[in-house]
């Protein structure tokens, strides 16, 4: 007869245990890390603690865009993975809590930039070091902020200053890398696209000034010297701008604040430069956000978008509305296109981060407040989707403060963009990153790492708390389905009495799986 005791262990207790081994380990790890569980103060007016992550970036952005609780797209590079990065649909605040207490050199995260999502004005300024040895690089990065703001209050009549732009800093002995977050006194871009048709024509006519040797009208105030200045040298010997204009793509990645590209020890962090006032780490990060703008912002309408855009072929429309670019909802559209008749939709802008649509109307002037159409102002429909409404807003400077009573969106309408949460998913990633397969293996046995192991962890409540503030949406808008409507506000956890470890979810961790466990 065998000894049992000299049997290695995968091969006595199978596969499964492996799986459940290594799992257990990293459990350990997170206990000795003390991880703050995010508590809510107040289960309705707090930000949504849902917490869902995707192999596909597809399927995220769909999440996010039709859960409610303005949940925001972001992608990960995990430690655990060799399959590239993965994508988290989260509250910018959670997500940020607990990005932050991961270590340094596993905080490789990034914003999606949404696409045709209302954003703020960024720039990816870069060039490598050894090439160029004499640029400098702090003279550069006031230059090229100057002509920006200069640029901004010419074409819109916005005030821009030094101190309205967040100056993150990533470089290192080899390169030299900002990343300038342009935060507008209340205005915004209709979307990234935009930004980069704008910084690109400035470039061009930065370009164009120093062939020509003589400074462009649009540039009145900047020397040639200092043109000069903002040109660099690549890795091939070429001369190009240091600002990088590749970084206006559909769904770009864009570095978050402190972190790192995988790999390197280079995270984003405030500059020396920097003069952007803003207190503590969660609001620096959430002012380094892209996307994340009020949907009281005005939109700064960049002209003349589609003889720069490079698309061939029929531009797509919102129900028939010439140049009127479709937001990500088309049913939405259609809908609004249809009660504002005879009018139409002339552009919309869709605010990813407080899950609003804004329409600008033409054809139809009709403004509630006046009970009657404006002579020459246009009025402006407002779609909130976490409250599955719409109301009336304008553009007259006497009605600036009026805002219709809400109505209720049609149930067909609320039914197809209405939370998607309770679907399943194949491309949900399950536990701590298994897979459901492997995750199945393991969660039988799960209980064997209880809560004594895991007494080290604390229930510090945040101290910092500038949550948005999210309204529950009225009890009429669904009727038979209002109930749910506030329920789904609600979230998974009801208590503070959960153990820490419930309220942690670690990168890689899908909200039902988890949830669903029973430790």
């Amino acid at each position: 007869m065998s000894d049992l005791s000299s049997q290695p262990t995968r091969s006595f207790y199978g596969a499964g245990c492996s799986l459940l081994a290594k799992q257990l380990q990293r459990n350990a790890a997170l206990a000795k890390q003390s991880v703050i569980p995010f508590v809510l103060k107040d289960l309705l007016n707090g930000p949504c603690i849902t917490w869902k992550v995707f192999k596909k970036q597809e399927d995220a952005l769909n999440y996010a865009k039709s859960a409610k609780g303005s949940l925001m797209t972001f992608a990960f590079e995990p430690q655990d993975f060799s399959t590239g990065r993965l994508f988290l649909a989260a509250h910018p605040e959670v997500f940020w809590h607990y990005d932050s207490q991961r270590s340094n050199s596993e905080r490789c995260s990034y914003e999606v930039i949404t696409e045709a999502a209302a954003c703020k004005l960024y720039a990816d300024l870069e060039y490598d070091k050894c090439s160029n040895p004499h640029s400098k690089g702090q003279e550069m990065v006031s230059i090229f902020i100057d002509i920006v703001c200069k640029a901004i209050f010419r074409e819109w009549g916005v005030r821009c200053l030094r101190e309205h732009v967040l100056d993150l800093d990533s470089s290192t002995s080899a390169k030299f890398s900002r990343h300038l977050i342009f935060n507008l006194p209340s205005a915004c871009f209709g979307n990234n696209h935009h930004v980069g048709i704008f910084l690109k024509r400035l470039c061009q006519d930065v370009t164009s000034s120093i062939d020509m040797g003589v400074v462009s009208d649009s540039l009145q105030g900047t020397s040639l010297s200092d043109l000069r200045q903002l040109f660099v040298l690549d890795g091939k010997g070429n001369q190009k701008l240091f600002c990088d204009l590749s970084v206006y793509s559909k769904n770009r990645h864009f570095r978050v604040y402190r972190s790192t590209k995988k790999g390197k020890n280079a995270p984003l962090l405030l500059s020396a430069d920097n003069t952007f006032e803003v207190s503590g780490d969660l609001n620096t990060f959430l002012s380094s956000l892209v996307t994340y703008v009020s949907s009281n912002c005005r939109v700064l309408e960049v002209k003349n978008v589609e003889m720069c855009s490079g698309q061939k072929g029929p531009r797509r429309s919102i129900g028939g509305a010439e140049g009127a670019a479709p937001s990500p909802l088309p049913i939405v559209d259609k809908f609004i296109n249809h009660a504002v008749h005879p009018g139409r939709v002339q552009k919309s802008y869709y605010f990813a981060s407080s899950k609003v649509i804004v329409y600008n109307i033409v054809g139809n002037r009709f403004c509630g407040n006046i009970n009657r159409e404006h002579k020459s102002n246009n009025v402006k429909f407002v779609v909130d989707l976490d409250k599955y409404e719409y109301y009336q807003k304008c553009h007259d400077f006497e009605c600036s403060g009026y805002r219709s009573p809400a109505k209720p969106l049609p149930p067909e309408v609320v039914f197809q963009i209405s939370d998607s949460s309770d679907l399943s998913s194949p491309d949900t990633l399950g536990v701590f990153g298994l897979t459901e397969e492997e995750a199945a293996d393991v969660l039988d046995v799960l209980e064997a790492v209880g809560s004594t192991e895991f007494s080290q962890f604390t229930d510090e409540i945040p101290k910092e708390d500038v949550s948005p503030k999210m309204d529950v949406p009225p009890e009429d808008i669904f009727d038979e389905d209002a109930s749910k409507t506030v329920d789904s506000l609600k979230p998974d956890f009801q208590t503070t009495e959960t153990t820490p470890l419930q309220k942690f979810p670690s990168f890689g961790l899908s909200d039902e799986a988890f949830n669903s466990i029973d430790y």
